[in-house]
């Protein structure tokens, strides 16, 4: 009996520690989408930017 609770243990410390295992993985493949998200958004804040430029010199040829 005593063996069977060893065992148990065993296995969900085995379950605990491949967690812990996967979780920096998940966790840098997270910051990797976000960085990714951060860095689009400066590409279209770049865009818009040059947008309004080229609009505000359309509107002063405008008479």
């Amino acid at each position: 009996m005593a063996d069977f609770h060893i065992g148990q243990g065993h296995q969900g410390i085995g379950r605990c520690l491949d967690r812990q295992g996967s979780a920096p993985r998940e966790q840098s493949a997270g910051i990797n989408q976000v960085n990714d998200a951060v860095t689009q958004m400066g590409e279209v804040t770049q865009q818009n930017a040059a947008l309004v430029e080229e609009a505000a010199g359309e509107a002063d040829r405008q008479p």
